[in-house]
Formats: structure tokens, sequence, C-alpha cells
């Protein structure tokens, strides 16, 4: 099974033009942020609070860094511009870098971005997380009728474990979040998930080939630009399917909720007594309006 990585979930704003000052100095913005501490020995352990996210820019307003500052660990991340994308990534694994030292990744829309990362924390140990967010719609902007879809991408981390073995990944897929905005209720779905197996140094980089891991669904409330609910599903362990749960958040942002972003996690044993599992994942994900 995959045990539980970490993730975060933040504001930021991405879309406006770069003045002098944005360009010399970058825009900060809050976040919130899960981490897995002391990965992988706390067997799947999480915690949770506020962090800030600053992207960098450069001449003519490109977005050079994405700065990731978790409260949780202390953590202070950084993509670089090779690993802070504009828009939706088809093949992450050759769009990004995932090297060994530690490393950052970032996609940024128009309103939000999302992205996973992993460094080197306290004494020594590992320490994961994924972050997503934006400019967030000021409440009474809201949509008040209607349904409404968004589609994009997620990125995740995770840990798969049994007896003697412990096998971390980096997880991607598609993400669809359907927003009954009459009824407060947002449905989404985390399908075509692809899992690689990463190598465990002061980092991760990937050394396996992409295989399928299955999806994930649920529902949540939401509350004014806000939602909260659960997601299930069964993913592929160590020695086959195991059913895992845990909770999705998530945050409207634009000024009239064109994206949505936000973060998930999952959790679940297996007792079979053939080879017993425990599995855990944390993601991010981000998605525009269609």
């Amino acid at each position: 099974m995959r045990a539980l990585i970490a993730a975060a979930a933040g504001s930021f704003l991405c879309i406006i033009p770069a003045n002098a000052d944005e360009q010399s100095k970058g825009k900060t913005f809050p976040a919130f942020s899960e981490d897995l501490l002391h990965f992988p020995g706390c067997g799947g352990c999480t915690a949770s609070g506020p962090a800030t996210i600053t992207i960098h820019r450069g001449p003519g307003g490109n977005v050079t860094d994405i700065t990731i500052q978790d409260s949780a660990s202390g953590s202070l991340v950084q993509t670089g511009s090779a690993n802070a994308a504009a828009g939706f990534v088809a093949d992450p694994l050759s769009r990004f870098t995932l090297a060994a030292p530690g490393w950052a990744i970032a996609s940024y829309l128009d309103f939000s971005s999302f992205g996973a990362w992993v460094t080197s924390g306290s004494s020594g140990f590992n320490v994961a997380g994924t972050v997503a967010g934006g400019r967030a719609t000021p409440p009474h902007a809201m949509p008040k009728m209607g349904v409404a879809t968004y589609t994009g991408q997620t990125f995740g981390l995770g840990v798969e474990s049994a007896p003697t073995l412990q096998l971390p990944i980096f997880i991607w897929g598609d993400v669809s979040v359907t927003a009954d905005f009459a009824h407060w209720q947002v449905a989404t779905s985390l399908t075509n998930l692809m899992s690689a197996a990463l190598a465990v140094g002061t980092g991760f980089n990937v050394i396996g080939t992409p295989t399928p891991l299955g999806a994930l669904s649920g529902t949540a409330s939401l509350n004014a630009n806000t939602y909260s609910g659960t997601v299930s599903g069964n993913l592929a362990g160590l020695s086959g399917p195991i059913a895992v749960a845990g909770p999705i958040r998530g945050t409207f942002f634009g000024p009239k909720a064109q994206e949505t972003a936000g973060t998930w996690s999952v959790a679940g044993t297996s007792t079979s007594p053939i080879l017993p599992q425990a599995f855990g994942a944390i993601g991010s994900f981000g998605a525009v309006k269609q």
C-alpha cells in the first residue's frame, strides 16, 4: 500500500501582467499545506497548517520560479524555471526534473497553480508535500445557480508499504470537478491515475516505468468559495487492489470562478495473510471551467 506523503493547498496569482516590482520581488500569497513529516519513517503520518507561495517573474513577466514556504515542516522549496510549467503537462516525467537531492514542480494557470515537492527535512529526514491554490473568487462573486464542469490535472506522492518494504511513488492523472452551485455540492473524479517508483536518497528521483494506479472519486459540500468532502476508490497495491479513502478540499479561483484547485489525501490497509499492505498518498489538483 502506499503510505501518505503530503499535500499543500495555496493561494497564488499568476495572471496579471508583472510590473517591475513584481518582476524583482515576486508575488506572495497565503496557502494551506499538508505534509508527510519524517518520511518514510513515520509510516504515513501527516501534518497540516498554513504556508506561503511566491511566484517569481523575470523580464517580460515570465514566471521564473515558484517558491513554497511550508510552516508545518519549516521547508522552503523552489521549482526553478525548468519545473514551473504554464498550463497542464501531458507527460510530467518528461517535462519535469525529479532529482535525488530534492525537487519541486508546479503548473500555473491564469488564476491558480498546483504541484508537488520533496526535500530533506530536519535531522536528515525527507519531507514531502503537494501544493495547490490561487487568487480566490470573492464569496459574493460565486455563482448561485447552474452546474459547471472543470477539467485539469493532478500531481501526487505516495508510499506503498508491506513488511520490510516501502515503495515511494510519484502520481499523476486527470481531474474532473463538477460544481452544482444551486445545491452547494461539488463532485470530483481523479481518473487515469499513473504512478512511477521513486528512489529514496536525500530526496527522490524516478526509477520506475509508469504503471496504472486506478481512480478516486467523491463529493464535497460547498461553502462560499471553498469545498471539503471525501474521495475513495481502489488503487493498485503491491499484491493487488486496495481500498483507500480520505479528505479532499478545494477553492474556486478567479473573479468569476473560472478555475478551481485543491488537495486530497487517501490511505488504506489490507490484512491479507499473504502480504499485508498499507497504502497512503496525497495530491494536488488544478482545473479550468469548460
